[in-house]
């Protein structure tokens, strides 16, 4: 079986290769972008039509979710990529969402961004040489993450920052007015 069809849900397999739709479900890590980058590949070596990416993640690593961003971004130049949000689309996930060509959400569906997390499990010894480097990559992180969201929305960099300070978690018409979603379907 080619490496590009899911193995474990062939339901999945069905719709990516009629429907041309992509499930990101789940935990943004690099496992979720190897097997984007694989299908996305696939799909446009066999047509340049719309693809649909349907996401629902609660986040996860912002390597992986600026990885998986600069890929669909990639991908948008050649296909239309819509991105579908049927549940819940956190943290990373709208970074994720911002790189699509469309942009749609579901009535229901909600979104939350906040300030970069940072996770320090260090040796005591070295803990305040660690966290001095983490608060500084976590500061290049979060302004990267604010940017993007300030580019491709309806808001200032300050307001995604606010935004951000507060843990704000938004609707699907919360979203659609600050210009995280094109339209609810």
């Amino acid at each position: 079986m080619p490496d590009f069809l899911d193995q474990k849900e062939p339901a999945n397999d069905w719709l990516f290769l009629k429907h041309r739709q992509i499930n990101l479900d789940g935990e943004v890590n690099s496992t979720m972008l190897s097997q984007l980058r694989k299908r996305l590949i696939s799909l446009t070596l066999i047509s340049q039509e719309e693809i649909v990416v349907n996401l629902n993640t609660r986040g996860g690593g912002t390597k992986a979710g600026f990885g998986i961003y600069d890929l669909i971004s990639h991908f948008a130049k050649q296909a239309k990529v819509t991105i579908r949000v049927m549940e819940a689309c956190n943290s990373m996930g709208v970074v994720i969402l911002m790189a699509g060509s469309v942009r749609q959400a579901t009535p229901n569906a909600t979104f939350k961004v906040h300030n970069t997390l940072i996770t320090l499990s260090r040796d005591y010894t070295k803990f305040l040489e660690v966290a001095k480097a983490e608060v500084a990559s976590a500061e290049v992180t979060q302004n990267r993450m604010l940017d993007i969201l300030a580019q491709h929305s309806k808001n200032s960099f300050q307001d995604w920052q606010d935004f951000c300070q507060e843990e704000k978690e938004f609707s699907a018409e919360e979203a659609l007015a600050v210009g995280l979603i094109d339209e609810i379907i």
